[in-house]
Order: structure tokens, then C-alpha cells, then sequence
């Protein structure tokens, strides 16, 4: 039996995965506020623990924005300041989401995310007005961060997502463009899949849909 007939469960990451975004728009957006170095605060490869903090819902979302605005030595209104932080987000990744779509008449499909519940907010909003139906239906189950209290790259949110999910590792699959984060996958036991840079969902599954290893 080869290694991809043998895979039950796709778990899945959502930004850069599902989803595209964009860090530097981000920035530009926080530059033209006044704000020039917010790529010291806030990166994909670097984070304050407030917004650690934030992805695992241990903040209120008034209580982030305030915190925000003190480290950033800004004093903006919470629609400004929204504006700002909501300006990574793009929008889906229409191949992506069309695969899935195939994907669940044969595997169980799960989502694992590091997020907050301001940018939760705005994408699911945007889903539901673009398609018709709501995004997390695609899903067997979606693991949000802020709502497990959980985030990659600990090794729990792992271990949690198998027990919750209750899935054998030996035939489950994660697949996220972090290498870290995959990395950290493995680690704890749950194979993963790291999506290089300039590739999507569709260039690693055949016309079987047998995920292709590299």
C-alpha cells in the first residue's frame, strides 16, 4: 500500500494555504498611519506575545486594540485601527477552495489556524457573501486558535487536534506553508506536509486527489 492511499485525514492551515495574505499590505497600511518599523511588532516569523496572546482568545478584542495602540504609540479608533490590522487579509484562494470541495467525498477534512477573532470576523463574512454558505462547513471540525486557547507551533495543539479530532496519526496528514510549523507537527506525532513557497493545494494532489509526496 503506498504512502498516499493510506491517508484518511487532511488537516489543513488556512492563511497562505486556503487563504491568501499579505504582510507587507499590512505594513503599508500601519505606514501610512504614522507608524514605520510595524514589521518589528508583528511578522509571520515574529511576534509580541500580545498577539500570541490575542490568537489564543486570552485577550478581549477591546482590551487588544487598547494594548495596540499603546505599543505602537498610536491612538487610534477601533475602526481605524481595525482598517489597519484587517489589511492582511486578501481574500480565498478560489483553486484551493474548489479542491476542497472534491477532497471531502473521500478524506475527513479538518482546519487548524492560528487566528484571531477580529480577522475571523471578516473572512467568514467574506466567504458567506462570495459563495453562499459558510466556510467552515467544508469541515469535518475547524480548530481556530482563539477559540482552543491553543496555537501552532506548541506542540499541544497537535496532540489536542488527533484527540479531538479522534484521528490515527499513521493515516492523517497536516499541510501548512510554515516550515516550523510542520516541523513542530511532526514532533508531536501528527505527519505533516510543508506547502513550499509558490505552490497551492492543487499542485500537490493528482487527479486521483492522492496527496503527491515529495
Amino acid at each position: 500500500m503506498s504512502q498516499a492511499s493510506k491517508i484518511k485525514n487532511l488537516i489543513f492551515d488556512f492563511g497562505g494555504v486556503i487563504y491568501q495574505i499579505d504582510h507587507n499590505k499590512q505594513i503599508q497600511s500601519f505606514q501610512a498611519l504614522g507608524l514605520d518599523n510595524f514589521e518589528l511588532f508583528y511578522s509571520q516569523a515574529m511576534q509580541k506575545p500580545l498577539f500570541a496572546d490575542f490568537e489564543k482568545g486570552l485577550i478581549a478584542e477591546n482590551d487588544f486594540r487598547m494594548e495596540l495602540n499603546n505599543i505602537l504609540g498610536l491612538n487610534l479608533p477601533a475602526p481605524t485601527l481595525d482598517e489597519a490590522w484587517n489589511s492582511i487579509l486578501v481574500d480565498y484562494i478560489d483553486e484551493s477552495v474548489n479542491l476542497l470541495l472534491t477532497l471531502r467525498s473521500r478524506y475527513r477534512l479538518f482546519l487548524l489556524s492560528n487566528t484571531n477573532s477580529i480577522h475571523y470576523q471578516v473572512y467568514t463574512a467574506q466567504f458567506r457573501k462570495k459563495r453562499g454558505f459558510d466556510f467552515e462547513s467544508i469541515f469535518e471540525k475547524v480548530f481556530w486558535s482563539f477559540q482552543i486557547a491553543r496555537r501552532k507551533p506548541d506542540s499541544e495543539v497537535y496532540k489536542f487536534v488527533i484527540n479531538d479530532g479522534h484521528m490515527n496519526p499513521d493515516e492523517s496528514v497536516f499541510i501548512d506553508d510554515s516550515v516550523q510549523n510542520t516541523i513542530a507537527s511532526t514532533h508531536a506525532g501528527l505527519p505533516a506536509y510543508w506547502l513550499r513557497p509558490g505552490k497551492n493545494l492543487t499542485n500537490i494532489f493528482d487527479a486521483k486527489s492522492d496527496l503527491i509526496f515529495e
